[in-house]
């Protein structure tokens, strides 16, 4: 399962995780890890009451219920030395044009209307665009590159890898079918907060994810190599 980072978050997380994991160890007295799902999201938006946590007090049960029916299907793995690996992959971060950085700067500095006007001036699909560029022009700093922290863990049959993104489930399910282990978990927005990273089959559609992406093309599918290739060698 996949949190969801909530700006007006009081505590460590806006989300389910921790009603799930009070469910899971009162239910079933054991203790209980958390480790972020790869891809999309359950949004902290309150849909089932007045209470600020109302939708998570109750998601979080409810998921508790999931786990329970997986662990009833538990099975034994080989075990061996625990091994991990981790590199830093250079990602080239996306540039936009003079005038799309210069509309970006003068919308942050608009107020009220005058910022929806900026808007439709420069041609940016929604405010998010706008930060986006703001955002991207802040990361690279005049660099052409920023550093993808990634991770491989492994024990035995199983493997945990981690990435620094909101990664698609295309680019998990290939890192899934490509590792030579048995189980393979992977987890996102880990060691780092990197935005979405889409896939290059999903950049010509040009929606939320694309235009808010601190990355160019072919960043997703580097990424996943690189984890496949982390993961093979540990096998050996």
């Amino acid at each position: 399962f996949q949190t969801h980072y909530c700006g007006d978050s009081k505590g460590i997380t806006s989300d389910f995780v921790h009603y799930l994991r009070q469910s899971v160890e009162k239910d079933m007295d054991m203790h209980f890890a958390y480790f972020n799902g790869g891809s999309a999201n359950i949004s902290a938006k309150n849909y089932m009451g007045d209470s600020p946590y109302a939708s998570m007090s109750k998601l979080g049960p409810a998921l508790a219920e999931v786990v329970a029916k997986a662990v009833k299907n538990e099975e034994k793995v080989k075990t061996r030395p625990l091994q991990i690996s981790q590199k830093d992959l250079e990602g080239t971060v996306r540039i936009d044009s003079a005038e799309k950085k210069e509309g970006a700067i003068e919308w942050a500095k608009a107020i009220g209307k005058e910022k929806d006007a900026l808007l439709s001036k420069y041609g940016f699909a929604t405010q998010y665009e706008a930060i986006a560029v703001n955002a991207r022009a802040a990361i690279a700093e005049g660099r052409a590159t920023n550093l993808i922290p990634v991770t491989a863990i492994s024990f035995g049959d199983v493997a945990i890898t981690a990435n620094p993104f909101e990664m698609f489930d295309i680019s998990c399910r290939e890192i899934r079918e490509a590792s030579p282990f048995k189980m393979t978990f992977t987890c996102s927005y880990s060691n780092a907060h990197q935005s979405y990273m889409p896939p290059d089959e999903i950049f010509p559609h040009g929606e939320y994810e694309v235009y808010v992406s601190r990355f160019e093309k072919g960043t997703a599918e580097m990424t996943v190599n690189e984890i496949v290739s982390m993961l093979n060698e540990q096998k050996k």
